[in-house]
């Protein structure tokens, strides 16, 4: 159950970090704004153009992309963390048997 605890917080934390780190707001200059890392789920064109909007708007395909992408890289650092501490817990145990 901590397993998942710690996986779901993680997740939060690395995909609202990813999404801040690499959002683009640049509409109110003739830009584009963007949300999303690996994948963009979000654009909005804030100038004009011909038959280009088809392409802009919210992506759930790539939000759930994106959610996928970081309860993996999570899960991964959480087992890694976890593998580290049962090693260095393996390790001061046998030290503290030899003495």
């Amino acid at each position: 159950m901590k397993t998942l605890l710690y996986t779901l917080l993680c997740s939060t934390v690395i995909f609202i970090s990813l999404t801040m780190l690499t959002a683009k707001g640049e509409a109110a200059s003739d830009g584009v704004d963007s949300y999303g890392y690996p994948y963009t789920y979000y654009d909005y064109f804030g100038g004009k153009c011909i038959n280009c909007y088809d392409q802009f708007g919210f992506h759930y395909s790539a939000l759930l992309k994106d959610i996928g992408f970081a309860v993996m890289l999570s899960f991964a650092g959480v087992l890694l963390v976890k593998l580290l501490l049962y090693r260095l817990r393996r390790t001061s145990t046998r030290k503290m048997a030899e003495k």
